[in-house]
């Protein structure tokens, strides 16, 4: 089995690294493509990229407050996901309802104890010869205190993250973006109109 893990951004690299570690060691017969990892140095990144896409079983996207509306994460998750893929949003600092469609139509997985498992044994139900779902639980609760120190030391998400969370930071879209956003409509409904005179 194929698993392409997506990420953008340092708290995003320093999930996907610590994801690819954990699912290596639990699980046989994977082949993980990360980039930091999988891309030798001169080597034509974006065929590396292209045939990892297409050839992947799987695409896991480390999705932070920090990349979650980034173009990058967005074409990987499209081409995962126009090509029939399985595609698990791993989510470090956001809940699903962060997500807009079509993300938001996808089960999401959180950063938990759970959530780790979760992956782990969906994974691991793919393969030709699955461990024991008992033996993935033992992994994972071995490992668990490491990984989550690990998952500690990545720095906070930034002030200005891609939620594009107000001043207040509620969450909401700033003054300027819901202007935007209203001015494109209008300009849409002018259009509308002029074509049905």
């Amino acid at each position: 089995m194929k698993i392409y893990i997506s990420w953008s951004g340092e708290r995003s690299k320093s999930v996907a690294r610590i994801l690819r570690e954990l699912i290596s060691v639990a699980l046989q017969n994977v082949d993980i493509f990360l980039s930091t990892n999988d891309i030798n140095s001169g080597a034509s990144w974006v065929e590396i990229h292209s045939q990892w896409l297409t050839e992947a079983d799987v695409g896991i996207l480390c999705l932070t407050s920090d990349n979650i509306n980034n173009p990058w994460i967005s074409f990987e998750a499209g081409a995962l996901y126009s090509s029939g893929k399985t595609l698990i949003p791993f989510l470090l600092d956001l809940s699903s309802a962060d997500l807009d469609l079509p993300l938001a139509a996808l089960q999401t997985v959180s950063f938990s104890k759970f959530g780790i498992k979760s992956i782990l044994q969906e994974l691991n139900r793919r393969l030709d010869n699955p461990q024991k779902p008992e033996y993935i639980s033992r992994v994972v609760d071995k490992l668990w205190s490491d990984f989550l120190k690990e998952i500690k030391s990545i720095p906070p998400p930034s002030k200005e993250t891609n939620l594009e969370k107000d001043t207040l930071g509620t969450g909401l879209k700033s003054e300027r973006d819901l202007l935007y956003e209203l001015l494109e409509r209008v300009k849409n409904l002018e259009l509308k109109t002029l074509k049905s005179e």
